[in-house]
């Protein structure tokens, strides 16, 4: 089901950017996260490069970044990179616009039983404050869920600079 589900998320980024409307408009954000463990409450950071095709209101891209997260338990500590398709949401901040989003995909990275992979899901919410026409500046609310040999399920508030061409 997972794997489904994935595909279907992959076909759908795919579609979205065969069909957009004129030139490719690449759009994004590079966003620095504070994970927060909710069952332990350990604290990491990372940072994250999201990249989008614009179609209309909705936004389909692809997701890399680099995050760790240490634990008051030594077996819960690991450095992750994921990587997912995304799918969103969202207005133009004019001067301020709301984003919503969801990314699905895989994470490997190192734990303290070795190298390791899984899968992930993560779903936000980000308000962001236009700069000037093509920048804007973002807060956002994650929430992220990892399966494989490193089950956790984090929340991550995070502050983005978000570029729109």
């Amino acid at each position: 089901m997972r794997r489904l589900t994935l595909m279907a998320l992959l076909w759908l980024v795919a579609l979205g950017t065969a069909r957009a409307d004129g030139p490719w408009r690449p759009s994004g954000t590079m966003s620095a996260l504070l994970p927060i463990d909710v069952e332990d409450g350990g604290v990491g950071g990372g940072l994250l490069l999201d990249l989008w095709q614009p179609v209309g209101a909705f936004h389909f891209g692809f997701a890399a970044g680099l995050m760790a997260l240490s634990s008051h338990d030594p077996s819960a500590s690991a450095i992750v990179t994921p990587l997912a398709a995304s799918v969103g949401i969202g207005t133009t901040p004019r001067p301020v616009g709301l984003r919503a989003y969801v990314r699905a995909g895989v994470w490997g990275g190192a734990t303290n039983s070795g190298l390791r992979g899984g899968a992930l899901v993560c779903g936000g919410v980000a308000l962001d404050v236009r700069l000037d026409e093509v920048l804007a500046l973002g807060i956002a609310a994650e929430a992220w869920r990892s399966w494989g040999s490193w089950d956790r399920l984090t929340i991550a508030p995070s502050l983005s600079l978000v570029w729109r061409l």
